[in-house]
């Protein structure tokens, strides 16, 4: 189940929040059970203290209503910061309507977990400076972006998408990067593809990005990855659209043009 990427009350979208929560879920539940009972689920919407989960199919909207009821809704009140009651919400994968069954009181959660970490879908708008007065300003290339394929990370058993939002959640929470350099060079990163030796490649926009991540956040970048794997896997940083280009199996087709950064040509 997909939808948008609404806002909750915590200050956060449910996307992000959700891939949160199945990190923390992650460090209380089998790898591959969580996997499988969270493929195509999203939040769909909240109310009155209430999280509406859409799950595709019944079998494992029943999971969520019965067996993992009380640790998912506790820990979506870690996430969220507040006491939730759970809503599980069938839907069928071609059909906009499903049956609503919504758990018990005895589902409310108190939190005392950190900091989420502030939301973001991607990076931020490249700034161009104005050049001095009477220059002729270049007008900025257009390169074509590739998205890398959503994969699993089977160290922690869900996928790239949930490990990197628990990458950076874990980050925030040991407080070694500041919150500064956490939202300007790795929220708008993203993990896009394995590398040699296993190691985890993480995808920047920029070589500037690159170079800064690389030379001064790596190591604590490393250590939030082994926090959240379980394994002392290597980090690799690359400029995503390079990187991808040069691995094009790793990568969908183009999604989009935008002007090439500053300094981003070789």
């Amino acid at each position: 189940a997909t939808g948008p990427d609404i806002a909750l009350p915590h200050g956060f979208g449910s996307q992000r929040t959700w891939a949160f929560t199945v990190g923390l879920l992650a460090g209380a539940m089998d790898r591959q059970t969580l996997a499988d009972l969270v493929a195509g689920t999203a939040i769909t919407g909240y109310g009155d203290g209430a999280v509406t989960l859409a799950v595709p199919d019944p079998a494992r909207a029943d999971q969520f209503a019965t067996t993992y009821r009380d640790l998912v809704a506790r820990k979506l009140g870690e996430a969220m910061r507040r006491p939730i009651r759970l809503q599980v919400l069938t839907v069928a994968p071609d059909s906009g309507s499903g049956d609503l069954a919504e758990t018990g009181d005895e589902d409310m959660a108190i939190t005392d977990m950190a900091d989420v970490g502030r939301g973001s879908r991607g990076a931020p708008p490249e700034i161009y400076p104005h050049g001095r007065e009477g220059a002729r300003q270049e007008r900025p290339a257009v390169t074509r972006d590739t998205e890398a394929k959503v994969f699993v990370v089977p160290e922690c058993g869900v996928s790239s998408r949930h490990a990197w939002s628990a990458i950076l959640a874990e980050l925030a929470r040991a407080g070694a990067v500041g919150r500064a350099n956490l939202d300007t060079w790795l929220r708008p990163a993203s993990l896009i593809g394995r590398g040699e030796g296993g190691s985890l490649v993480v995808g920047v926009p920029t070589r500037l990005a690159q170079r800064r991540v690389a030379s001064r956040l790596l190591a604590d970048l490393e250590f939030a990855v082994l926090a959240v794997t379980g394994a002392p896997l290597p980090v690799e940083v690359v400029v995503a659209n390079d990187w991808l280009a040069s691995y094009p199996d790793q990568g969908l087709a183009g999604h989009g043009d935008r002007p090439a950064a500053v300094g981003e040509s070789a």
